[in-house]
């Protein structure tokens, strides 16, 4: 039976509880508070396409960590951009996170809190500088990829733009507007 008037509890409404009329009376329902992330200025977080997930970055001493629902992952120096200000990516389903960290000389591509891949910066002083790698996710979220290019060496042939897919480079010469099959495998 559909509710005739609409729910108007925060606490109704984040446990998913839908109330008959009359029937407030019959259930009860507590909602414990939990800490997913400190409060601090300057912190950004990311909320998840479900709403389901809550990441959130912020400093500890003078590095820098994700937390993922309050889980901490590993400290970085910088938590890299992939060059339009996006830090944390999710999968579609918002089941799915990812993202890229500097730790030192190295670039590091973190996927559901954990390391997937660690390369050398080297010349590329776009991702030194704290831009340029971002990772995404096929539509069906099996699967996640970046685009790596390093437009500060002179030769290009020396390290050349690569699709990265599932932590594996491919050919090079890869073009940054990549498209994924609406199945998500290829």
């Amino acid at each position: 039976m559909p509710p005739t008037r609409p729910v108007r509890s925060l606490a109704a409404l984040a446990i998913g509880l839908i109330l008959a009329p009359g029937a407030a009376h019959a259930l009860q329902a507590k909602v414990d508070q939990q800490v997913v992330a400190p409060n601090e200025q300057g912190m950004n977080y990311s909320i998840s396409p479900k709403g389901a997930h809550l990441v959130a970055i912020t400093q500890k001493g003078t590095r820098w960590v994700v937390l993922h629902d309050g889980v901490a992952g590993l400290l970085f120096d910088q938590i890299i951009s992939d060059g339009g200000g996006v830090r944390i990516n999710f999968s579609p389903d918002g089941s799915r996170f990812g993202y890229v960290g500097r730790q030192g000389q190295e670039w590091v591509a973190m996927v559901d809190g954990k390391e997937a891949l660690r390369r050398p910066i080297g010349t590329n002083r776009t991702v030194l500088g704290g831009g340029g790698l971002g990772i995404r996710f096929s539509p069906n979220g099996k699967h996640w990829f970046l685009h790596y290019n390093n437009g500060s060496e002179g030769n290009p042939l020396a390290d050349p733009p690569r699709l990265i897919w599932d932590g594996v480079a491919g050919p090079p010469g890869a073009e940054a507007n990549v498209t994924v099959s609406a199945d998500g495998e290829h």
